[in-house]
């Protein structure tokens, strides 16, 4: 606990005649407000941001001249013509899948009666920490606490809206940075709850508890029991929710569903649920009559589309059918002749083949005689030496 200041003589006061009596009061270090504690809650989901901006309350005004007033002019409030927004920054976070969320909207949006219609949004949202953040509406709660984490120092709310704007920091691979993602909220603004305050004095007194405080605390567990309240109407919104999400399935049913309703099917709905299940299952079946229609023209779109293209094979077919049969005998011709010739090629082949085998055995029989004639001279030299 840190003091600064100091105490002097009995009645002593400083040149300038102001007294040094009473000691200079400063805060304590763990009651110095922090501005990096703090989680957002909306519908009791809680949100880690890494900064918040845009807590601030702002009133227009406007002044009037009265006459005989000289001195200052009359101050009014006006409306606020201006929204109120709220920024958040945090790392990046993958969004999952909302097909059973835009189901429940949906479900909720058919809602006849306009109040209910509201209050099933609002139970839509409640269910959803993304759906509470982006589209709303939700309550929520901006708590900043002091260092120990023990003390609530500021307690601000607000009415969510849904999500105005969304950006993403710029993408660098140079860099090794984090993704940030911006995102501002659209609210109709800010209200500073009270908060429980311990209150920092002097020696003793630092344990008291003053007026002030108990009105502090009191308020504050007047939120705490609010909350638990709009626990218990979040959780009777969801109930209806769940009734409205089987009714909704039933009717769905109903309307795609070949046969009639029966009396005992409608029981459970309403004049105007009934009108609407009606005009429907007209619609419906209106639809699915221009359908089969759009078919059987496509169908019959095709059938003409084939019947000109087997003409125009047959017209072809027809026109080059002489010409293909020319190009056939054609070809059946040149096959012939090919045999033909091959024919003539063999002939003169085994004609010269015989031929050569003539005039080898005629060669032999001159060689015989010529052999002949030599030996016969021979043995006559021989027989007749003189």
């Amino acid at each position: 606990k840190i003091s600064t200041g100091f105490t002097g003589a009995n009645n002593i006061s400083s040149p300038g005649g102001y007294s040094r009596k009473h000691p200079i009061r400063v805060s304590a270090m763990k009651y110095i407000s922090a501005g990096f504690n703090f989680i957002v809650t909306l519908n009791e989901f809680t949100f880690g941001f890494k900064n918040v901006s845009g807590i601030s309350v702002n009133r227009q005004t406007s002044t009037i001249n009265e006459g005989g007033v000289n001195d200052h002019a009359i101050i009014v409030e006006d409306p606020n013509q201006s929204s109120f927004t709220l920024s958040f920054s945090r790392g990046l976070m993958i969004r999952y899948p909302q097909i059973i969320d835009a189901t429940v909207r949906s479900a909720a949006a058919i809602v006849p009666n306009p109040i209910a219609r509201k209050a099933a949004l609002i139970g839509a949202s409640s269910l959803s920490p993304q759906e509470a953040l982006e589209k709303g509406p939700a309550l929520g709660f901006i708590n900043v606490y002091d260092r120990t984490n023990k003390r609530l120092l500021g307690l601000y709310s607000f009415l969510s809206l849904g999500m105005t704007e969304w950006r993403v920091s710029d993408l660098d691979a140079e860099s090794g940075g984090l993704l940030i993602e911006d995102m501002t909220i659209i609210h109709t603004g800010i209200t500073r709850e009270p908060t429980v305050l311990q209150p920092f004095s002097i020696g003793s007194a630092i344990n008291q508890e003053s007026e002030v405080d108990k009105q502090a605390r009191e308020a504050y567990k007047k939120i705490e029991e609010a909350k638990e309240s709009q626990k218990e109407k979040l959780k009777e919104l969801n109930e209806k929710l769940e009734k409205l999400k089987d009714k909704r399935k039933r009717m769905i049913e109903l309307i795609t569903q070949k046969s009639e309703p029966t009396e005992e099917d409608l029981k459970d709905f309403d004049a105007n649920e009934k009108s609407y299940i009606a005009k429907a299952r007209l619609a419906r079946n209106s639809d699915n009559e221009n359908k089969r229609q759009k078919v059987d023209e496509a169908n019959k779109a095709k059938d003409e589309e084939n019947k000109k293209i087997s003409d125009a094979i047959k017209k072809y077919r027809e026109e080059n059918a002489p010409k293909q049969q020319t190009e056939a005998k054609s070809v059946e011709d040149v096959i012939k002749e090919r045999l033909e010739h091959e024919k003539e090629r063999k002939e003169a082949r085994e004609k010269a083949s015989e031929v050569n085998a003539a005039k080898e055995k005629e060669n032999k029989e001159r060689s015989q005689e010529v052999i002949e004639k030599r030996e016969t001279k021979k043995n006559s030299n021989e027989q007749n030496p003189s």
